[in-house]
């Protein structure tokens, strides 16, 4: 509606622009995943049209960049937006989060996290991703405080919920880890028969046959999506012992630019893997340097 008004309403397009970005991370390989990465290209050109030096440019264009795997390319920007206005709270978070998924760089990531917390203390994003620098150092308790601090001041954030669910997870906390997906997928999708029935399935399966039945369902439900979603097959696998079948999938997600292909440094299914010929020939297709792949977490 804002649009409508007035079509050179910047921040109407930001706003967009945000609501395209956090709907990528549920849709993945999906047409709905393409079609809003298409629409975030429109908004910076659109963005660019209205003034290619704004901040709100810079950040989107940043994005672009990072869609593209362009990720030095995806700093440089976000950095010129904190040039033009330095205090722009999501240039902030989104350069903390760009330097530790790409880079590993966990004491400019807090810095730039803390940055965007001053600026804009109830933001959502940058509440939650407070605690992404703990959990990229594999330290999931203080992770989970984190977390569970912005489920705390909004409990109807389901990024939140996602990533708290995540940290249960690495501490092999698993019935705590489905409620919380359960809670995530409820908030991210709607409230649905479909996910209430497929979350009883895991659960049951959990109780029934622990982790590995657990596992195991999660693998059969995501094949049946049209197309699957093969970062997190590959990742099923990989805790499945199903070890032959990591690398092609993985292989696939690359083929079909997969987003979360950018959460290979970040993630920690992969650790095991770093050595692997096969896992860092595909790092440095998707763009990780050689050395990043070995960078210390202890910062």
């Amino acid at each position: 509606m804002a649009i409508k008004l007035d079509p050179k309403f910047v921040q109407a397009y930001f706003a967009l622009f945000e609501a395209y970005k956090n709907a990528i991370a549920v849709w993945a390989e999906s047409d709905w995943g393409r079609q809003y990465q298409s629409h975030i290209r429109e908004i910076a050109g659109t963005l660019h049209n209205l003034g290619a030096d704004s901040a709100e440019f810079h950040t989107v264009q940043s994005y672009v960049e990072w869609m593209a795997w362009h990720f030095d390319r995806a700093i440089k920007e976000v950095e010129q937006a904190i040039d033009v206005d330095p205090a722009f709270a999501r240039a902030h978070q989104l350069k903390g989060y760009y330097v530790l998924f790409s880079r590993g760089d966990v004491a400019v990531a807090r810095r730039e996290y803390e940055r965007a917390s001053q600026f804009h203390s109830a933001d959502l994003v940058t509440r939650t991703e407070l605690g992404h620098p703990e959990f990229f150092r594999r330290d999931f308790t203080n992770a989970l405080v984190k977390y569970q601090e912005a489920v705390r001041l909004e409990p109807g954030n389901a990024t939140a919920h996602l990533w708290l669910g995540r940290a249960h997870e690495a501490k092999g906390r698993y019935e705590e880890a489905l409620a919380e997906y359960e809670k995530w997928a409820l908030l991210a999708t709607g409230d649905s028969p479909e996910i209430l029935a497929a979350c009883k399935d895991l659960k049951e399966c959990l109780r029934v046959g622990g982790e590995p039945a657990w596992r195991q369902k999660d693998f059969e439900n995501t094949q049946k999506h049209q197309p699957p979603d093969h970062y997190w097959l590959a990742s099923d696998c990989v805790r499945l012992g199903q070890t032959n079948e990591v690398i092609p999938l993985l292989y696939k997600a690359y083929v079909a630019h997969n987003p979360r292909m950018t959460d290979l440094l970040f993630d920690e299914q992969w650790d095991g893997w770093r050595d692997d010929p096969g896992f860092k020939a595909l790092m440095t297709k998707v763009g990780f340097t050689v050395s990043v792949g070995s960078n210390s977490r202890q910062h």
